[in-house]
């Protein structure tokens, strides 16, 4: 979970440093954050090739069906075809479900987000509890981002309100469905002015997908979500819950990933930062020197990186009229 990178030379911590100070400085009045969540989209495990096996697998069932058609239908019972009746309907509801979520995006992404209240209440109201799918699912919560993109977070809070209690009632077990939707109901709740409400989703949210993260794989949404975490804090001034949240998420990477691992030398130098916008000058000068060991151990002390960092830091404490080392 990066914030924001290490590298980069003097320019680039000083880059750094303003904007985790912006984040201090920039306290709204209404206790509300700013913006229409403009990096609001779910990520999820594509389906594709899923998708295209089960389309080869089906022309091949369907011409099988077809050879021994008659005998099939001598062999089901009354139940069998009953069930596969009933597997057909709900199918096809399933489909015209996701057409009609698809219809209502392409709606909004045209900027008639205000056309489709009403159909979005039907689908919320009527279509939701039949759905049987996770990848329906994720589209209804990437319909929410939509909205909340297009600066409707009321909109998108009623859909996550309704969306995500039918995802933990029946989907619980799933955290590729279950994460995201929890991310999307915090951010919607956040934009929406209830700081104090989307904290402990945002917070519990970011606990999970980061022990559920694999070495080495991107997570957007998870950076996104940690991002807002960190303005809700600051919006409070909440800061002793930043610097919390960066020393549990070194901890956590430093246990599982190694201590020189890139997630861990990320957030104990995004505590750094912190750190030392606060003006906790002797603990950002201790973090800052543990990154630049770490660094010796991850890469070696000639490596680009680590030495483009120690300039970047020197000329970081020298802005403040202090000295690095």
């Amino acid at each position: 979970m990066r914030e924001r990178g290490r590298g980069g030379g003097a320019a680039a911590h000083t880059a750094e440093a303003a904007q985790v100070q912006a984040i201090i400085d920039a306290i709204p009045t209404d206790g509300a954050v700013s913006g229409g969540g403009g990096s609001a989209n779910v990520s999820a495990k594509s389906g594709t090739a899923t998708t295209a096996s089960a389309s080869g697998a089906s022309a091949a069932m369907t011409a099988t069906a077809s050879a021994g058609q008659e005998e099939s239908a001598e062999v089901l019972s009354p139940l069998q075809r009953q069930l596969q009746q009933e597997a057909a309907v709900d199918a096809n509801a399933e489909n015209m479900i996701v057409a009609k979520v698809q219809q209502v995006m392409a709606m909004v992404a045209q900027g008639g987000v205000d056309q489709v209240q009403a159909t979005i209440t039907d689908i919320l109201n009527k279509d939701l509890l039949k759905v049987q799918k996770t990848e329906t699912l994720l589209l209804v919560i990437n319909l929410a981002a939509v909205t909340l993109n297009a600066q409707r977070p009321a909109l998108a809070l009623q859909i996550m309100s309704k969306l995500h209690p039918v995802v933990q009632a029946n989907f619980s077990k799933y955290d590729e469905i279950v994460l995201p939707s929890m991310s999307m109901l915090g951010m919607a709740m956040a934009y929406g002015g209830n700081v104090e409400g989307a904290m402990p989703i945002l917070e519990e949210y970011c606990s999970r997908a980061m022990k559920a993260l694999v070495p080495g794989t991107a997570n957007p949404t998870l950076d996104a979500s940690q991002n807002l975490l960190m303005q809700l804090y600051g919006s409070l001034k909440k800061f002793d819950k930043i610097i919390a949240f960066y020393t549990v998420q070194f901890e956590h990477f430093r246990d599982t990933q190694g201590e020189a691992s890139e997630a861990a030398i990320t957030a104990i130098n995004n505590r750094a930062q912190y750190h030392f916008a606060l003006s906790n000058i002797d603990a950002a000068r201790a973090d800052h020197k543990e990154v630049i060991r770490l660094l010796v151990v991850l890469q070696g002390a000639d490596h680009p990186e680590t030495i483009q960092s120690v300039e970047g830091f020197k000329a970081l404490y020298a802005s403040k009229g202090l000295v690095y080392e």
